[in-house]
């Protein structure tokens, strides 16, 4: 079931690249991850301007690092799609997909040219108009192919040994576990244990974990009378700052911000 819902989700992308002759690909998650159960053509940017741009010295890992960090500070901070400028000086446009506070992810489409910038034979041209019209049909035909992609927060493997290490992490996230004991009850190193779980989870060992203290998060600060401090402490959390950090980073508001939204 999962292999045809991603084969559905790189036809959906294809289809959308074609129609508006830009590159979609889909990123997972806050921190933008390459979706390894996808196709390299939709789970990269695969197009003729970032092969060229990116063969110049140094400029790969640019770009790795504005994905990383410029990116992901700014999915954080936009409900909506917005449009970024890339290292190499064009322009690409995220949509993020956010279920019950949390980030699953945003499609990346480009990069592109906006009217005004300097022509470039290997980028198309997309006005304001063009840009909001992608992005609406995007949420239109791949909202419910990214929800039954990440239903349950990760994909169901088929490695039974994750399986377990998944089921132990669900039950016991709410205390300080480490990947090493998650690796032990399930009988394999924990250079094994992070390896596999992406290629199996399709998010990284410590992304699942946390996804899992935000989701309880949520539901604990529908409980208004239950503090911060105390639900951080809850969930396992250092202190209240690295709760609020991660907790941000995730859904893109603070934990109070997010109370004060879903209450009511």
């Amino acid at each position: 079931m999962a292999d045809e819902i991603f084969a559905l989700l790189r036809e959906r992308l294809q289809l959308l690249g074609e129609s508006f002759q830009v590159h979609c690909c889909w990123k997972a998650g806050s921190q933008l991850a390459v979706e390894q159960r996808l196709s390299e053509n939709v789970a990269k940017h695969e197009c003729a301007f970032c092969h060229r741009r990116k063969a110049l010295p140094g400029m790969e890992k640019i770009c790795m690092e504005h994905d990383r960090k410029t990116l992901t500070a700014a999915l954080a901070a936009h409900e909506d799609y917005f449009e970024a400028r890339c290292p190499a000086g064009a322009t690409e446009l995220l949509v993020p997909f956010r279920r019950n506070g949390l980030c699953l992810g945003a499609v990346l489409c480009g990069p592109y040219r906006k009217p005004g910038d300097p022509a470039d034979a290997d980028l198309p041209e997309l006005n304001s108009q063009r840009v909001a019209s992608l992005a609406a049909i995007i949420r239109q035909i791949l909202s419910d192919t990214i929800d039954d992609a990440y239903a349950g927060s990760a994909a169901r493997p088929e490695d039974p040994r994750i399986a377990r290490a998944v089921e132990f992490m669900r039950k016991n996230f709410q205390r300080k576990i480490t990947a090493a004991e998650v690796a032990a009850r399930v009988f394999i190193s924990r250079s094994r244990l992070l390896h596999l779980f992406p290629q199996q989870c399709g998010i990284t060992y410590a992304g699942y974990l946390n996804r899992l203290r935000i989701e309880e998060a949520c539901r604990l600060l529908r409980r208004n009378e239950l503090p911060l401090d105390a639900i951080a402490f809850q969930l396992g959390y250092r202190t209240q700052s690295h709760f609020t950090a991660n907790f941000k980073k995730a859904t893109g508001k603070s934990p109070r911000a997010w109370r004060n939204s879903h209450l009511g």
